[in-house]
């Protein structure tokens, strides 16, 4: 948010309109644009060292790789985290730390993705979804947001 001049959005009839960032409401993992598509932004960014800039994306990679399960196929993190906390460490103190429904696998590398072992479909991922959200509640008294859209049945 702190880089971004406009956004470029489709509504639902089809009409292209550019969106100034500050009409724009940005809170946590969340930018609230409804009932349009973004097609495109614009940026408006700072020059830099190019050495300190590859240094800085290097860093960054070796910091996913270490942390987050980029091997497998998965949908990046499943919790927004809840205040005070983070949604991994949640869902590691319940237990649920390599937990299956069919292809779906809680990742062992880093509690908040599902992972697919190849044969998971999407009633797996949501049955492993709510399993956790179900077990977080009850254990826990959390009650854990979606930082992913389910879409579709």
């Amino acid at each position: 948010k702190d880089v971004l001049e406009t956004v470029r959005i489709i509504d639902r009839t089809g009409n292209i309109n550019d969106l100034p960032a500050k009409e724009i409401l940005f809170q946590y993992r969340c930018a609230h644009i409804h009932g349009v598509a973004v097609a495109g932004a614009v940026l408006k960014l700072k020059k830099s060292d190019q050495s300190k800039i590859k240094a800085a994306i290097s860093n960054n990679l070796l910091l996913k790789k270490d942390s987050q399960p980029l091997n497998k196929p998965n949908a990046g993190s499943i919790f927004k985290n809840p205040e005070r906390t983070a949604a991994w460490k949640l869902i590691d103190s319940i237990g649920m730390r390599g937990a299956k429904a069919g292809g779906a696998i809680v990742s062992e590398k880093h509690t908040n993705f599902i992972v697919n072992n190849g044969t998971a479909n999407a009633r797996d991922v949501i049955s492993l979804i709510r399993q956790i959200g179900s077990r977080v509640e009850k254990e826990k008294g959390i009650t854990l947001e979606l930082e992913v859209r389910i879409v579709g049945k």
